[in-house]
């Protein structure tokens, strides 16, 4: 069987299923990674019966769902591959098991997030002796900009890492576990792997969740071997997995010439980088004069692709993407004469650049506000970092799409307040660290600024067949139908269509139905924010019994 993606070193030591079919795979890489590689595109059905597999691998959107090893509704971009692994992409239900009850216990601080900025945070704070938790769904510090590679242990991650490393008696990292939501009391509701749950008392939260990429709805962007451009460099990182044959990257913003670099650095064949913007002009060439480590990076991207061969078409756009038996034709529109030309490829990654991930933010109770150049919508926080709830503080892209360098910046002021506001004085180490961590800040944000207003797309009418929610397979159409009916609000949209009412509750596709709507209103959470088992806060079996009516 062909197959669109292949492994950069052909080691495998174990054996898996997958609807009974064996398939050898490596141990440790990620379910979807084995399963892609193995030629097995779907996980499932869409509820339009249109297969449907791994898009974001981040674990957001929920298209990989199966069931692996008897547990239902899996995310196979999060299962991790063993000896014997069992994978069904049918239906499947749970098996029933004895509810434990949650874990309780408490923190000083909780930071949600182990990124540059979140990690930062916690390393400051406990080098200041405050009892820190660091709640990450990853298997490893870093967040996706400095992912930890499958092979190798180097970059800014490697730092963090081995910081944090030393720092174990001291933090407690919480490795897999997401957040489910926070409660009125401050406590945070999590989940691990296996759906347990636990419960987090913590007087200070921060908020350290980064940022999730902007799907682009181009018709037949679902189609098998259609991925976000963070989903192939998360592939590449992590799994040590790459497309096998020619891949097509389309979008917008910094992060589509980094995986353009990453691939091409590991020998694959692309056949184009698709840009919306036009070239940089000098006065987005002049801001990145703030951060000259930025602008090195981005000439160093321009000039080893273009070297390489790599055509970069700018002022064009991702119109489609048509299967054509195991290829896919992707069809390319010219911005300014509206000329088409269509390229065949195996594997097409595309995305609308990033915006802050408000999730927990919005569900916390946070004011969150809109900024084009920052994202769109983020949390509003003042000077030291903290959000409209007091205790709670937002940092790093959470509060603004600003970069790693700003994140770092942002850990560090956010850690020395918290620890005034406990009642300590900060060291003279943290003290010297905040004030050239402001000075920093605000020449990599006015940076950033600049790149943000140069890649952003120009808004464009989505065709009719564009998918919006893959989870609920809700076309462009029929949330044009819902205004012609005046349910023109979100809610309205989602009661008429069911858009955001899948699995991932709309973190994916909540800017594209606002966009299809017209609609300006925040996006709004609830508990939980991640789908989770019934048991997972059951009381224990033996205390059930006194909780029941006489």
């Amino acid at each position: 069987m062909s197959t669109r993606f292949r492994r950069l070193s052909d080691a495998t030591d174990v054996e898996i299923s997958v609807d009974g079919r064996k398939v050898r795979a490596r141990r440790g890489e990620s379910v979807a990674a084995a399963m892609l590689v193995a030629g097995i595109d779907a996980c499932g059905v869409d509820p339009a019966g249109r297969p449907r597999g791994p898009a974001c691998m981040m674990g957001s959107c929920f298209q990989c769902a199966c069931a692996i090893d008897g547990v239902a509704d899996a995310r196979a971009c999060r299962g991790r591959v063993a000896a014997d692994t069992e994978i069904a992409t049918g239906p499947a239900r749970g098996a029933a098991r004895e509810a434990t009850g949650p874990r309780e216990d408490s923190c000083d601080v909780a930071v949600v997030g182990a990124g540059p900025a979140g990690g930062a945070c916690a390393l400051a704070l406990a080098a200041e002796g405050l009892r820190v938790a660091l709640i990450d769904d990853n298997d490893a510090a870093g967040g996706q900009i400095w992912r930890k590679r499958f092979d190798a242990e180097t970059g800014g991650g490697a730092w963090l890492r081995g910081r944090l490393d030393a720092a174990r008696g001291a933090i407690d990292h919480r490795k897999g576990v997401e957040v489910l939501g926070r409660r009125a009391d401050g406590a945070l509701l999590l989940a691990d792997r296996d759906g347990r749950g636990a419960v987090l008392a913590a007087a200070s939260l921060v908020i350290a969740t980064g940022a999730l990429e902007v799907p682009n709805a181009a018709p037949g962007g679902t189609a098998p071997g259609g991925l976000h451009l963070g989903a192939l460099q998360v592939l590449a990182k992590a799994d040590g997995v790459v497309p096998a044959g020619a891949v097509l990257l389309a979008g917008a913003g910094p992060l589509l010439y980094v995986v353009a670099d990453d691939l091409r650095a590991l020998g694959c064949e692309i056949a184009a980088v698709v840009d919306a913007a036009p070239f940089p002009d000098l006065r987005t060439l002049g801001a990145l004069m703030n951060a000259p480590g930025l602008l090195r990076q981005a000439i160093g991207y321009e000039w080893r692709l273009r070297r390489a061969g790599v055509p970069i078409l700018r002022r064009r756009v991702l119109d489609r993407i048509d299967a054509d038996g195991g290829t896919l034709v992707a069809t390319i529109r010219n911005l300014a004469n509206g000329e088409v030309h269509a390229r065949k490829v195996a594997v097409v990654g595309t995305s609308l650049g990033l915006r802050p991930n408000v999730e927990l933010a919005g569900q916390a109770g946070c004011a969150l506000g809109h900024d084009p150049a920052l994202g769109g919508w983020h949390a509003t926080v003042d000077g030291v970092g903290e959000t409209s709830v007091p205790g709670v503080y937002a940092i790093g892209e959470t509060r603004g799409i600003g970069g790693v360098e700003a994140a770092l910046c942002d850990g560090v002021i956010a850690a020395a307040t918290i620890v005034e506001r406990a009642g300590r004085t900060p060291s003279v180490e943290l003290a010297r660290a905040v004030a050239a961590a402001r000075a920093r800040r605000v020449r990599f944000l006015r940076a950033a600024r600049a790149l943000a207003e140069w890649s952003r797309p120009p808004a464009r009418e989505m065709a009719d067949d564009a998918m919006l929610c893959r989870c609920e397979a809700v076309e462009v159409h029929a949330l044009r139908r819902a205004v012609e009916l005046e349910l023109s609000g979100p809610r309205e949209a989602k009661r008429a269509s069911r858009a955001g009412m899948g699995f991932c509750q709309g973190r994916t596709c909540h800017p594209a139905v606002a966009q299809a709507v017209g609609a300006a209103t925040a996006p709004t959470f609830r508990f939980p924010l991640r789908p989770v088992r019934a048991d997972a806060f059951a009381p224990k079996v033996e205390d059930q019994a006194a909780l029941r009516a006489p």
